[in-house]
């Protein structure tokens, strides 16, 4: 390449910080120089004649790159940092209040864990998260292993299977569902082909996971089949093979409707037992001492809670051999929410549940400004792994949703769980940092203010 421009791409590469994007910038620049400078050689000027003025028309480099800077310049969105902070400090307070009422120390045990979360999303934060894509075969068969292991280790009994890593005891089903739902972002943009058939690859793909996750835990079955919506209807309306996105899409969304009742059918007819459970979820008084008897409680705290200071302790409490016990059994795991209630009113638990929305709806706000296919996929998945597990929490400790075993994000007890999403989280707002390396804005908007003249430029990632 001429010597002026490696001098002049050097020149507005020296004024952007993130090195990261050295490369396509460099690529693209080079490569519209390049055309404006072979126009002035058919025009007959001679290469220096030709180069000079392509320079020239591009604009002073180090206001080139300083334009650049600040379109690619990595942001931390401190907002969502601090709802996050907030939550988990929050949700540590409250397991550290509960722990006098259980025999062990679980306040503690998550607040080593969060350090530990706070580590691990440290690393991923700062690491390209681009480089995820090229595993995401890799990612999805190590999840399917996964799934393997745990059927054939549990007899093919449902429930959860423990990885032991030292003292720390990681979910192994909790983490095959973050091993899919990273591996289906890169296998949605992989499959964005011309032919259909690879849309259907996308698809059998999401149904096996579903499938083989649901074998052993059905409440991670439903959020993961939830996760996959998103991905599924941006990776099928923006595949080249649409060419009629609202007829196509609304034909998938009824087929999928249509399996999900058959399954839902057979899943209930096979063990008659399940239709019990629904007929007792819609009157839990039909079954006091059994299935009824947890619905029946949170009815019992949420009547006679106050806005401010729960329930009396009295009524909230009872005396056992080795201490007091709250009345929802085992409340500081899914039913978390119901024991804030009890312990500190519904005014807190409202508040909660605010910040929590106000979370999702930050989150759904910061995915659209993502420009890369790839990293935009990701933020959907990610927003709605989060934003189903609490809506269906919420909805289950107001008793408005059949019991299943899922946490509140951040603040019910759980180590893995609490790991697995402070991670997830890190690799969401390590894309929305880079929301614009992979852009068609950055050039376009140097173009705008004139800094390139006469060019039209779309930056793709290489």
């Amino acid at each position: 390449m001429n010597t002026h421009i490696e001098q002049y791409l050097d020149a507005v590469c020296g004024e952007i910080k993130c090195k990261a994007a050295h490369t396509p910038i460099r690529e693209e620049l080079a490569e519209h120089i390049i055309e404006l400078q072979e126009a002035y050689l058919a025009q007959g000027d001679d290469e220096t004649a030709a180069t000079e003025k392509a320079l020239a028309q591009m604009g002073n480099a180090k206001e080139v790159g300083r334009q650049l800077h600040k379109t690619h310049k990595p942001q931390t969105d401190w907002l969502t940092l601090g709802i996050l902070a907030l939550l988990v400090g929050f949700g540590c307070c409250v397991l550290a209040e509960y722990q006098v009422y259980t025999y062990y120390n679980v306040g503690v045990r998550q607040a080593a864990f969060a350090v530990f979360g706070l580590f691990l999303a440290a690393v991923l934060y700062f690491t390209n998260y681009t480089k995820l894509f090229k595993y995401s075969f890799l990612l999805y068969g190590v999840g399917v292993l996964l799934n393997l292991w745990i059927l054939f280790d549990n007899g093919f009994s449902s429930g959860y299977h423990w990885i032991g890593i030292g003292n720390i005891s990681i979910d192994s089903g909790a983490l095959a569902t973050c091993l899919y739902l990273l591996s289906f972002a890169g296998l949605a943009i992989r499959w964005q082909t011309e032919r259909p058939r690879d849309s259907w690859f996308l698809i059998a793909a999401m149904a096996i996971s579903i499938v083989l996750i649901g074998a052993h835990h059905l409440a991670k079955a439903f959020i993961l089949a939830i996760v996959c919506l998103p991905m599924l209807h941006y990776s099928i309306a923006h595949a080249p093979w649409c060419h009629h996105p609202k007829k196509q899409m609304t034909t998938l969304y009824g087929v999928l409707a249509a399996l999900f009742l058959v399954a839902s059918f057979l899943f209930i007819a096979i063990e008659p037992y399940r239709m019990a459970r629904i007929t007792t979820f819609l009157d839990p008084a039909s079954d006091p001492k059994g299935s009824g008897y947890v619905p029946m409680q949170q009815r019992a705290v949420m009547a006679n809670s106050s806005w401010f200071g729960g329930m009396p302790e009295e009524d909230a409490f009872f005396e056992m051999d080795d201490g007091l016990r709250f009345i929802v059994p085992e409340a500081h795991t899914d039913l978390i929410l119901t024991y804030i209630i009890g312990r500190f009113g519904w005014g807190v638990a409202v508040a909660l549940c605010f910040v929590m929305a106000a979370l999702i709806c930050k989150m759904i706000q910061l995915s659209r400004k993502v420009q890369d296919r790839y990293g935009k996929v990701i933020c959907y998945g990610i927003t709605a792994f989060f934003a189903a597990q609490i809506i269906c929490n919420v909805l289950m400790n107001l008793t408005l949703f059949p019991y299943i075993s899922l946490s509140l994000p951040f603040i019910s007890y759980g180590g893995s769980m609490l790991v697995l999403d402070m991670a997830l989280m890190a690799i969401f707002l390590n894309v929305y940092r880079r929301k614009n390396l992979v852009a068609s804005p950055t050039l376009q908007e140097a173009t705008e203010k004139r800094l390139l003249p006469c060019i039209d430029i779309k930056v793709t990632w290489k």
